[in-house]
């Protein structure tokens, strides 16, 4: 049984002990979830994602130390619910996904494979045009539940990629079955992957095969479809007016982080446009391998841009949290010219 499966099921247990209020069963799926990750780490070379797991395993050692503590109080299942991260348990990695979500949005990937660094139901009228959003003075911050209804509202228009080489995330931008998501995750450099399969964060779609349609480098944004499209497809919308897009706006990320499964990260736009040759969105929040191709949503429910990459260390420190993302006005000049040239809207 790969890492993913044995991660899914003491999630699913977990869920489960907190329903039935068992604090002997709670305590120990707790302590054996975060020895699994603790397992992970070992195995892993990036200095990087080590502490991350490192730190998520240490939070979760945290709780159970609650619950010997407290029982099922509503400060612990706050606290599983947020993965440590409301309780302020340290300052490491906040990817964990909270376990109250459904257990369905995991994907069932095999954490082994290389991972490549970097990403309502109603459905809106227009396929990939959006009606215009007015972004309000947004911060990124957790005092309400706006991520997690946007995350509830896309996880199944979210997927989880997975090639032959690496691990990665897109998302469906039309009810056809288009999926964008970034070029280094459908290239081995540049080489088309030969095996590309999605699984939605719904569970509706597992391990399906796509098709490459067409890409561009400079951008990082590739176009897939699925090849078995027997239903619509849920989708996330694109922002209309990207000048509504302000620094200090409050963004999520979906992303499939260390294959860890489909989980939110919620960050706050620093530059709309770094460079606008390039067509960088700049934003914080952490990120992590695996989060290349994850839709960046902003609290109205549009799609601002798709995460590329993070910022790497360079001149002997480490930048924190600064990732970058191809902007949705520049993913948009990309997506009309390529539905009149392959007529796939």
């Amino acid at each position: 049984m790969g890492y993913s499966e044995l991660l899914l099921r003491y999630r699913n247990a977990i869920n489960q002990s907190l329903k039935s209020r068992d604090v002997t069963a709670l305590k120990f799926n707790l302590i054996a979830y975060s020895n699994i990750i603790k397992d992970m780490s070992s195995r892993i070379s990036s200095y990087k994602d080590r502490a991350c797991l490192n730190e998520t395993a240490r939070r979760y050692d945290i709780i159970a130390a609650m619950v010997t503590n407290e029982g099922i109080s509503e400060r612990v299942i706050t606290a599983i619910r947020s993965g440590g991260a409301e309780l302020g348990l340290g300052t490491g990695a906040k990817q964990e996904k909270p376990v109250n979500n459904p257990p369905q949005q995991f994907a069932s990937s095999g954490v082994p494979k290389a991972v490549k660094t970097t990403p309502s139901t109603a459905e809106p009228k227009a396929p990939v045009k959006a009606v215009a959003a007015t972004v309000s003075n947004d911060t990124g911050g957790d005092g309400d539940d706006w991520s997690a209804d946007m995350f509830e509202k896309y996880i199944g228009a979210t997927v989880a990629i997975e090639t032959d080489t690496s691990l990665g995330t897109g998302f469906f931008i039309s009810k056809n079955g288009l999926i964008l998501t970034n070029h280094h995750v459908a290239h081995n450099g540049n080489q088309l992957e030969s095996n590309i399969v999605v699984s939605s964060g719904d569970g509706k779609i597992k391990k399906q095969p796509v098709s490459f349609i067409v890409a561009d480098k400079k951008n990082d944004i590739a176009l897939l479809v699925l090849d078995n499209r027997t239903r619509q497809t849920p989708f996330i919308p694109f922002v209309n007016d990207y000048q509504e897009v302000r620094a200090g706006s409050g963004i999520m990320i979906i992303g499939n982080g260390l294959g860890f499964g489909l989980a939110p990260v919620v960050g706050t736009v620093k530059m709309p446009h770094k460079d606008t040759k390039k067509g960088n969105l700049v934003y914080t929040a952490m990120t992590n391998s695996g989060d290349s191709g994850s839709p960046l949503i902003n609290r109205h429910g549009f799609c601002v841009g798709i995460h590329k990459s993070r910022e790497s260390e360079s001149g002997g420190s480490a930048a924190r949290g600064i990732a970058y993302a191809t902007a949705a006005d520049i993913i948009l000049q990309y997506i009309k010219k390529w539905s009149k040239e392959y007529e796939i809207l």
